[in-house]
């Protein structure tokens, strides 16, 4: 049984994406970012252009690499990154994403390994919540 989850064995990989979105603030539809920096199926990163806070809800639109597929989907600001740590490449925000429609899934499915991995900047992370998980079930 395994019984610390390290972050590289999550189960949804970041890929560098560096592709034009849109992410708009639900509360005021006021744009706040337009360009991707990395995707998975759970969230994504962006650059911001604009204030937003941790838990605030936001609308994404954006075309799923390599297909005719477009996005729309809802999430919520899960990170905000000042952009003041070597490697950053300025202030962003990384976006927990909801659920997608099942085709626009296969179509992230399959364009996401046309991509690289992103490389870490820290040391390895614990996955607690995966670990807490794991430990429950055993």
């Amino acid at each position: 049984m395994q019984e610390i989850v390290h972050a590289k064995d999550r189960i949804a990989s970041r890929r560098i994406v560096r592709l034009g979105c849109e992410v708009v603030r639900t509360r005021d539809y006021r744009v706040v970012a337009r360009k991707m920096i990395d995707l998975s199926l759970s969230g994504m990163q962006v650059l911001a252009e604009d204030e937003l806070t941790v838990g605030e809800d936001v609308e994404v639109f954006f075309r799923v690499p390599y297909s005719g597929v477009w996005a729309l989907a809802e999430g919520s600001v899960a990170r905000v990154i000042r952009g003041k740590r070597p490697g950053d490449e300025g202030p962003a925000y990384g976006i927990e994403l909801g659920l997608f429609n099942p085709d626009v899934a296969h179509a992230m499915r399959e364009a996401q390994f046309r991509f690289p991995p992103t490389l870490p900047w820290r040391p390895r992370r614990v996955d607690y919540a995966a670990t807490v998980r794991a430990i429950s079930l055993s």
